[in-house]
């Protein structure tokens, strides 16, 4: 159990909480008065099952929809174009999406500030301004 004034996890079977010393034992009481029914519970847990298997199938359909789409216009390049040209697009594409994806892995740790341990964030080192000689 979590404490709600502080936070911290306590173990279920406490009374008081250990770092700050609210009593967690009517508050428990509290919380299982509001608890919905097993019935009610069980139904619940259903519905997010059933709407978790719902959204999957439509995923799977969509997958199967492009997939039929892409086949069909690699098809039709074969018939018009000859196969080099599905060689050379496919070999194209690839290089597109391994620079995209390095892009966007690095762009991370370039411009975008990050945690340190203390909890300030780090920012991006500044390089030093050039200056101009003396004339």
């Amino acid at each position: 159990m979590y404490c709600p004034n502080c936070g911290k996890e306590n173990a279920g079977d406490q009374s008081y909480c250990r770092t700050c010393g609210l009593k967690l034992s009517a508050i428990a009481e509290v919380v299982a008065d509001t608890l919905p029914s097993e019935e009610n519970a069980a139904l619940q847990r259903r519905k997010v099952v059933i709407e978790k298997l719902g959204r999957g199938a439509l995923s799977i359909a969509g997958l199967i929809a492009l997939m039929s789409f892409i086949f069909a216009a690699a098809l039709y390049k074969l018939i018009v174009f000859g196969p080099e040209v599905l060689f050379w697009a496919s070999a194209i594409a690839l290089s597109v999406f391994v620079m995209l994806g390095a892009g966007l892995i690095g762009y991370s740790r370039l411009f975008l500030r990050h945690e340190t341990g203390d909890g300030e964030p780090s920012r991006p080192a500044k390089l030093p301004l050039p200056t101009l000689p003396p004339s």
